[in-house]
């Protein structure tokens, strides 16, 4: 990111929060590597205050300046991007391009969804795959499909609803692979 779109960022999110200046300080020492930062204090508008995750913040203001988010509350924790409340372990890079292409997230289910598809977490992989049709053009009809490197099942499921044949997917992370079958399950 360059240093003109940085502070213009920096900027906007006083629409965000009171202590603007010192979060979006401490957000860039942290993401530097200066210190150890796992979590940004800030003070929404109302003064209400919460600690959100380094990696959310960014997200959050990055969001915010491109016209994503309309609001952060500190009190219920949520991103509200338009109409739609997004707890904040939910939001990660891709949530504002994931509604701005009509994915909903459920806050009762804890799942997002669209069209009959859904994940438990909104990944920019799953936008690859359905909204930016990475596997357009790959004919699959009558064949079998193996999925190595499953992740959260977006291929799979991508497969799953066009193959005649078969699909297999595998993981060889063995810490995604219950991710992946939660998807898929």
């Amino acid at each position: 990111m360059s240093a003109t779109r940085s502070l213009r960022v920096l900027f906007a999110s006083r629409g965000l929060f009171r202590n603007w200046l010192p979060a979006g300080i401490k957000y860039y020492l942290a993401r530097r590597g200066v210190f150890r930062g796992d979590f940004i204090g800030v003070v929404c508008l109302d003064g209400s205050r919460d600690s959100i995750p380094t990696h959310a913040y960014g997200v959050l203001v990055n969001d915010y300046y491109n016209g994503f988010l309309r609001n952060y509350d500190c009190v219920e924790h949520m991103a509200i991007y338009g109409d739609t409340k997004i707890p904040i372990g939910e939001v990660n890079i891709g949530v504002g391009q994931a509604i701005k292409s009509g994915w909903t997230y459920s806050i009762e289910g804890g799942y997002w969804f669209r069209g009959g598809v859904r994940f438990r977490h909104a990944h920019w992989t799953i936008l690859e795959v359905f909204d930016w049709g990475i596997y357009e053009g790959v004919d699959v009809r009558g064949k079998t499909v193996i999925d190595v490197g499953a992740f959260v099942g977006d291929s799979a499921i991508y497969f799953a609803l066009r193959v005649q044949g078969g699909l297999l997917p595998l993981s060889l992370t063995l810490g995604l692979t219950p991710r992946c079958s939660r998807t898929l399950g």
